[in-house]
């Protein structure tokens, strides 16, 4: 693998630094003040504190992830250029300039990138064209720069800044023979997941057109792997054709446009990583609708559909096609995802629109071994031959077979409304500030996980106006709010805070009014229902999960009331539906089922929509019947899981403080504190004693420390005391099923890792809950817990 620049890494104030890369493995101790890291092309490296990160800098200073450094290489013909995003609170200095949360820039020869008091990274890269003019162009309030992006038959993509906000951008110069009419079709354009084009400008008949600057390449290079296109997990890969169809449904229904040249190549990312926001690019043959369909055969013939190119002697399509051309291209983008290989592709142009024609996927090749069934009931809906029959960018109905991580941005995606009634309806509340947030850094913030937001408000205390109590974020359309509301409960990253949101115009206190009758307002077409009878420790992502494992996608939002004094849940909450359908077999089939200690009772909430008597149409992609699966089994859903991975430690503790502390809830198969004192390990015999300890412990505070409780995972082991010791790689082993055993209330809870041969063999000849008793052995234990009884 080709290097093609290095770091000099210099510490400050004797911080360790240690590298890892791809070729070696060095570590320096924090006398030697000097590191050389070399950066590949196409690698990408991490920068922090954490464990995971490919530069470790021991500082507290440091955020566990502070920054990535990147190469992206848009064309053969151009360098390759080297990106640096700042991921920190505590910030960067790139040439004595400071760097916003979430902003990346270029790095160039010389540039120099400074870790506040731990460490000066300087950047050289190893090969120089002297043959580029180093001039800039200077056009109105823009500079173009001799940075090439790419290049094509259309023009050259260069990068430029604008001497207004000093900012970054990508301008794409055109060719005096090509006319472009991206401007006009996307000059009013914001949406998440389209490029936005800020201006045009025509001097001697060549056409610059400014647009926004994407750092992670496009689809195609982040595929090419050994010189082949690889395949994606399939969680990846449908969370991008997500985001694709959503940006075609925003093109077709607002805008009337049709792309007609959707490709790998004219798909970008805002980083070269799993999970990456997606940008639809190079609108240079989209049309504009102005009738409902059209006949003009243009687009990639791989990606194209076969009415595109069903043409007639006249090089026009026999048969007019609407936007359901854009679908099949995505249904081509989705195979190529999914299997690392084109459905059609071949030399000859001519058997690719024989093969595209008779649409024929052969599903018995090796690489859809690990293709779910509903993925390829979603390829066949999109790669449908006949167009009227083709699904269109509500076809991920039929695809309910994702991760529950995508079912989340599934419904994130179900519930769009494009009508703009109040000037605050993309308006949300966000509480739980941190006192050094500040608007700005709250706008940057929202910039680099969703959409720019359009403005942000800080309600200040008026006794103690430093102390931020809440804000008001809103964003241009629904899509980016519907979006940011999804990471309610998540940490907000590089703190150990969560995020704290809801809409703005909801009622926090009392969520039954929102729908009282006789407002006045239109119908929000909203179906929810009452939950009764919740036991104290049931908590909103508890209740959410009951619901959505047994409703897939079908689940909006769900909300357990919470008594303000005590913190604790008042026994009752609210579940809303999507659809009214969803709600009435709730009510029947979700009455009197178990959630946590108790069987809860529902029924029809305060103002919620009643679901309509007649059967709606269902759309024409029921026809597939798709099995519904069981959630993937990891440390959260298998319910005979005992481990416990606690976070939030400090070096205040020691594992003897951790086992009084969890011993009171149930007998310990291991304590264990992790190297650095931050977390800690604890495996339960039974999963009763996990769930009491998870249910008082987690979010309590313990010497200044707020501990947070997960479920954790163990490996099994042969030499160690009791055969199991905590995993903490993230994968996850099934746990075996717990043993009921009897207990008098006098026992006292062991710890069996401390047990000597003859007591573990004791403990294990108990009886257990499987296992028949005769009657001298109840009245034996009788007997002593009476006696116990007697000694109080």
């Amino acid at each position: 693998m080709e290097i093609i620049a290095v770091f000099k890494i210099e510490s400050v104030n004797e911080t360790r630094v240690t590298t890892y890369t791809k070729s070696q493995k060095v570590k320096k101790s924090k006398f030697e003040s000097i590191v050389s890291l070399p950066l590949f092309a196409s690698e990408i490296i991490k920068v922090g504190r954490g464990k995971s990160c490919d530069v470790k800098i021991d500082n507290p200073a440091i955020s566990l992830h502070h920054a990535t450094i990147w190469s992206v290489q848009f064309d053969s013909d151009t360098a390759p250029l080297v990106y640096i995003n700042d991921s920190s609170r505590n910030g960067l200095l790139h040439n004595g300039r400071d760097m916003g949360v979430g902003e990346t820039r270029i790095l160039k020869d010389g540039d120099t990138v400074e870790f506040k008091t731990a460490a000066i990274f300087s950047f050289q890269t190893l090969e120089i064209d002297d043959s580029q003019d180093n001039s800039n162009l200077s056009i109105d309030t823009w500079n173009i720069s001799d940075s090439l992006l790419g290049s094509g038959s259309f023009g050259s993509v260069f990068i430029a800044s604008s001497t207004t906000d000093y900012k970054l951008y990508a301008v794409k110069v055109l060719k005096s023979c090509y006319k472009s009419t991206e401007f006009d079709l996307l000059r009013e354009v914001q949406h998440p997941n389209i490029i936005r084009i800020y201006d045009a400008v025509t001097i001697d008949s060549s056409t610059y057109l400014f647009q926004e600057l994407v750092c992670g390449g496009d689809l195609f290079s982040y595929l090419v792997k050994d010189n082949h296109l690889r395949a994606l997990p399939e969680q990846e890969a449908i969370f991008i054709v997500f985001q694709i169809m959503k940006a075609l449904q925003f093109l077709h229904t607002h805008l009337k446009i049709i792309h007609r040249d959707l490709k790998l190549d004219n798909v970008l990312l805002q980083f070269p990583l799993p999970r990456s926001r997606i940008y639809i690019c190079d609108f240079g043959i989209a049309k504009k609708m102005t009738y409902s369909r059209t006949n003009t055969s243009v687009g990639t013939i791989e990606y194209s559909a076969p009415e595109v190119f069903n043409i007639n002697s006249k090089g026009k399509a026999k048969e007019p096609y609407d936007y359901k051309c854009d679908v099949w291209s995505l249904g081509i983008i989705t195979h190529i995802l999914l299997t690392g290989i084109s459905p059609f592709y071949s030399e000859q142009k001519e058997q690719i629109l024989v093969s595209a024609r008779r649409g024929q996927l052969n599903f018995a090749r090796k690489q859809f071994v690990h293709v779910s069934k509903s993925a390829k009931a979603f390829l066949l809906a999109l790669l449908e031959v006949n167009p009227q029959l083709r699904a269109d960018y509500n076809a991920y109905d039929s695809y309910n077979n994702g991760p529950s991580s995508y079912k989340a941005r599934q419904n994130l995606y179900q519930h769009h409304s494009a009508s703009r009634a109040y000037e605050n309806q993309y308006q949300m509340w966000m509480g739980d500030l941190d006192p050094s947030w500040t608007e700005k850094s709250i706008h940057s913030m929202w910039s680099a996980l969703v959409a720019p937001p359009k403005s942000v408000k800080i309600m200040r205390d008026r006794l103690n106006p430093s102390k931020p109590s809440y804000s008001f974020v809103t964003f241009e359309d629904q899509e980016a709010l519907d979006w940011a509301l999804q990471r309610n409960g998540q940490v907000v990253p590089n703190t150990h805070r969560k995020f704290k949101l809801s809409h703005a115009n909801s009622n926090n206190n009392n969520i039954s009014g929102a729908g009282a009758a006789g407002s006045g307002r239109q119908s929000t077409g909203e179906y929810s229902l009452f939950v009764g009878d919740l036991a104290q420790d049931v908590s909103e992502a508890a209740l959410y999960s009951k619901f959505n494992l047994k409703y897939p996608n079908q689940i909006k939002s769900a909300r357990v009331i919470v008594d303000q004094d005590s913190k604790l849940g008042k026994g009752f909450g609210f579940v809303k539906f999507f659809t009214g359908d969803t709600m009435e077999r709730a009510l029947k089939e979700m009455q009197g089922v178990m959630l946590g200690s108790k069987a809860i009772r529902v029924g029809i909430a305060a103002g919620s929509e009643v679901a309509p008597s007649s059967s709606q149409s269902k759309p024409d992609l029921k026809k597939y019947s798709i099995p519904q699966s069981q959630p993937e089994l990891n440390a959260s859903t298998d319910e005979n899981n005992t481990n416990i991975t606690i976070s939030g430690l400090s070096s205040k503790f020691t594992e003897t403080d951790l086992e009084l502390m969890f011993l009171a809830f149930g007998d310990l198969v291991y304590c264990r504190l992790s190297r650095d004192l931050q977390s800690g390990y604890i495996k339960f015999v039974t999963r009763n004693a996990a769930e009491l300890a998870m249910s008082h412990v987690s979010g309590g505070i313990v010497d200044n420390c707020r501990l947070e409780l997960t479920w954790g995972s163990s490996t099994k082991v042969e030499d160690g005391p009791t055969n199991f010791e905590p995993k903490s790689d993230g994968s996850y082993e099934k746990g075996d099923k717990t043993p009921l055993l009897y207990m008098s209330s006098e026992y006292q809870h062991k710890r069996l890792y401390s047990l000597t041969k003859d007591e573990i063999n004791a403990y294990t000849a108990r009886l257990d809950g499987s296992e028949s008793m005769s009657t001298r052995q109840a009245n034996e234990i009788y007997l002593q817990k009476k006696m116990a009884r007697e000694c109080l």
